[in-house]
């Protein structure tokens, strides 16, 4: 299953990124985020692993991201494992 998502910020890029690369800000755009841990790497370095937690109510969650490739502020690749699904994922920014 594929699929595409468009989110339009009117904001600079710069400024984008720089919120976007902080897991501090994960809970503004992660719901139902509890909190994660680094385990290996700086966390938007290409092999960076970071453990995620998830208050989900049917089943709480817990997932590993693993950064596959970084060309920010262009791109980032990056999977989500658990041991349900592993799911890639790739967030292109764009300034208009």
């Amino acid at each position: 299953m594929a699929y595409t998502c468009y989110i339009e910020l009117d904001h600079p890029i710069d400024d984008v990124v720089q919120v976007w690369s902080d897991p501090n800000n994960l809970s503004s755009w992660h719901e139902q985020f509890m909190k994660y841990e680094m385990l290996h790497g700086d966390y938007i370095q290409p092999g960076a692993q970071t453990r995620l937690f998830y208050a989900i109510v049917e089943k709480p969650t817990c997932m590993v991201k693993t950064i596959i490739s970084n060309t920010l502020p262009a791109e980032i690749v990056y999977e989500y494992q658990t041991d349900e699904f592993t799911s890639r994922i790739t967030e292109t920014f764009l300034e208009n």
